[in-house]
């Protein structure tokens, strides 16, 4: 069987990374919200717009969007990215019995590389799979569009959010909806996953 991962949020811990570039990002700093505030705010689906627009109404939002764009695969920004708690473990143990394909819509495969290399998870994955280029699509499109050439009935897609669970879905793969990452349990709830876990480290029990 294989099991696509998804990998910020599913694998790593990208609170961190976002809070920090929230911040390097705003032109206006007085009163910012607390990591906390933002992260629960992202979770919940908020936009990065709207967050300005209640926030920090004095922002410019192009400005600020096209500075986090171009930044948010920055290696300087994913040294703050930090391996879940049991990921490493979990995975070493799920790749005794399946084949594990990472599966991303990263846009950057260059800083991509050079963070899986960090982490040292290289040698746990069959495949690491990105997209050939640039997706206008939905992410859920997009990711389905990924998967859909590796993908067979009985596979499992394991993600953090609404797009990872519908991409599976569409391509009638088991979905299973992990709570580590950038969407609530109620956001995810939203999309029917056939599980849900707190964590990556849940999957071998599910098995």
């Amino acid at each position: 069987m294989t099991l696509f991962i998804d990998f910020d949020g599913t694998i790593i811990d990208v609170a961190k990374r976002y809070y920090r570039l929230h911040l390097h990002c705003l032109q206006e700093t007085s009163n910012v919200l607390s990591m906390d505030t933002y992260w629960a705010l992202k979770r919940e689906r908020i936009s990065e717009e709207s967050i300005l627009q209640t926030h920090y109404p004095k922002q410019d939002f192009t400005f600020y969007n096209k500075k986090r764009m171009d930044l948010i695969e920055d290696l300087s920004f994913l040294r703050d990215d930090e391996l879940l708690p049991g990921a490493r473990e979990t995975l070493r143990t799920l790749q005794k019995k399946h084949t594990l394909i990472l599966a991303t819509l990263r846009k950057r495969t260059d800083t991509l590389q050079q963070q899986i290399d960090l982490l040292n998870l290289r040698s746990l994955f069959q495949s690491i799979i990105v997209p050939s280029s640039p997706s206008k699509a939905e992410p859920w499109k997009a990711k389905m569009e990924l998967l859909q050439s590796f993908a067979k009935k009985g596979d499992w897609m394991i993600g953090d959010t609404e797009a990872d669970i519908r991409a599976g879905q569409e391509l009638g793969l088991v979905t299973c909806a992990t709570l580590s990452g950038i969407r609530s349990a109620s956001e995810l709830a939203k999309a029917h996953p056939d599980h849900m876990i707190t964590s990556i480290a849940d999957i071998p029990a599910l098995l």
